[in-house]
């Protein structure tokens, strides 16, 4: 069961598509084994009399809830773990019917380390830790096969994302028709368009400068006047 490629961007690809290192399986296939042998025994064990077909129905059954519980439980978790690096983003998802999931474009990815112990080494598997701005920050991927070769094409992916985007804001400096105050497009006739409305709200906040005095013109309160209010009042 790969990530649906119906969830993908446009010309955007996927370039790992994981699950959690098989190694997480050990346990629950070793618990799997453990109580089919168990039941096995503990049915042979049963003495023969009236109530020994009841008595094993018993032990089936709490042995095919012990395989659900303890093997077909972990293994539906760990096929519906995907860790999926796209061309754009790195992807989490798992779960089957309460599904979680976290998506992080490669232009927030800070740093990418990773780290495994002697036991994770010789399964070939490790922790990946991806640094990201945003609120959440730091997540750590456990139990990632191959995690050196993930990490160094994840870093690699980061890094000619980078230069993609700078070779775009170049080019976009570089054309005529780009206003670089308002981020857009200039009209046709050479005027920008408006500004967003954070501007509008920066300037409107802005202390009105006040221009020097100077002489009244005819338009002003004081030209106005007429003779008649500037004599006594009795």
């Amino acid at each position: 069961m790969g990530y649906p490629k119906r969830l993908l961007d446009d010309n955007e690809e996927i370039v790992f598509d994981l699950h959690p290192h098989w190694k997480v399986l050990l346990v629950p296939v070793l618990a799997a084994i453990a109580t089919v042998f168990v039941a096995s025994f503990a049915s042979a064990k049963v003495p023969d009399g009236d109530s020994q077909a009841l008595v094993r129905i018993i032990i089936l059954v709490a042995a095919a809830a012990a395989v659900a519980l303890l093997s077909v439980v972990p293994f539906v978790r760990w096929r519906t773990t995907h860790f999926v690096l796209t061309t754009n983003r790195v992807v989490m998802r798992s779960g089957l019917i309460a599904r979680a999931g976290r998506d992080i474009p490669l232009f927030r990815v800070n740093d990418v380390t990773f780290h495994h112990s002697v036991w994770e080494r010789m399964f070939g598997a490790g922790t990946l830790t991806v640094e990201s701005a945003g609120e959440r920050g730091q997540v750590e991927l456990k139990d990632i096969p191959h995690v050196e070769a993930v990490q160094r094409e994840l870093y690699r992916l980061v890094e000619m994302h980078e230069n993609r985007r700078s070779g775009e804001l170049r080019e976009l400096s570089e054309d005529p028709t780009y206003d670089t105050d308002t981020a857009g497009y200039r009209y046709a006739d050479g005027e920008s368009p408006p500004r967003p409305r954070g501007e509008d709200r920066q300037r409107d906040a802005e202390p009105t400068r006040r221009l020097p005095r100077g002489p009244e013109s005819e338009s002003s309160p004081r030209a106005r006047r007429r003779p008649e209010d500037d004599a006594p009042r009795r």
